[in-house]
């Protein structure tokens, strides 16, 4: 898969970046995540439809923790889309968000 012009203009940023490049970016584009239905998970979601992911109910889920706080799940979210795309990109450690960033939450 080669990416168009509009997709060009709309991922250059993504282009620019040496762990992604046009060839990240193609794979972005052509892989699938399955959201959910807590906040944090739709942001995951917002962010990886942002970077050129497709939803598909069968693909693999969003690990996504449901949290109450909004601003604790716009974090946990975004978190959780970079980890997404790390993993489909194959580059970085896994991470995971600081457990005391949750409180009384999982």
């Amino acid at each position: 898969m080669s990416l168009t012009v509009e997709q060009k203009r709309r991922y250059v940023r993504h282009l620019l970046l040496p762990e992604i490049g046009a060839a990240g970016q193609e794979r972005l584009c052509g892989a699938a995540f399955r959201g959910g239905g807590c906040r944090a998970a739709r942001i995951a979601a917002d962010y990886l439809r942002r970077a050129g992911m497709r939803e598909d109910p069968a693909a693999l889920p969003l690990a996504v923790a449901p949290v109450d706080d909004p601003v604790i799940a716009a974090l946990a979210g975004a978190f959780a889309a970079v980890e997404r795309i790390k993993a489909e990109l194959g580059v970085g450690r896994p991470a995971q968000l600081p457990p005391d960033l949750w409180g009384d939450e999982p």
